[in-house]
């Protein structure tokens, strides 16, 4: 490698233009990979050795771009929709944001977003209570009256011949 490259730094910046992350290079070739289970993308130089670990740990991965040191000396590179990549010579200069803060659109989006939901769930809410008093008022119906006659049962008692008889003395055998 030169001198001039041991000093050169990749800086990622998002689609805003904000700075998000520094990357020291040292191949010739890097590969940007988007990782499924971490949300981000991430700049690896072995490829081969990320597709084994990422097999073993069955975890999904998208490859975004290839991306050679030539690429990048004449001009950034962009890496799909999430930003560009460019070589930097000095980054002391440079601050990396932690956290995206969000933009007042974003705010202003939320908002809308918020308001339109609540006047959905109350319109829903609305709806089902007026059907279900449409529902009860002119379609249920009305329960029946049922009379019930008892009558009298005649039941006329068995008058038994009742004797009285002496207990015996002796057991009789």
């Amino acid at each position: 490698m030169k001198n001039s490259a041991k000093n050169e730094s990749l800086v990622f910046e998002n689609s805003h233009g904000e700075l998000v992350r520094y990357i020291q290079w040292n191949s010739q070739k890097m590969f940007a990979v988007w990782r499924a289970d971490r949300q981000r993308i991430e700049f690896i130089s072995d490829l081969s050795g990320f597709e084994a670990d990422m097999k073993a740990q069955s975890q999904r991965y998208l490859l975004v771009s290839e991306i050679e040191r030539s690429d990048l000396k004449s001009k950034p590179v962009k890496i799909g929709t999430y930003g560009t990549l460019r070589l930097v010579d000095d980054t002391e200069g440079l601050e990396a944001r932690d956290e995206v803060q969000p933009t007042a659109e974003d705010q202003s989006t939320f908002s809308h977003f918020i308001g339109y939901s609540s006047v959905g769930h109350i319109a829903a809410l609305g709806l089902i209570l007026v059907s279900a008093w449409v529902i009860h008022r002119f379609f249920e119906k009305a329960p029946t009256a049922v009379t019930v006659a008892v009558f009298e049962q005649h039941i006329e008692e068995a008058k038994a011949n009742h004797q009285i008889v002496d207990v015996a003395q002796h057991k009789i055998n």
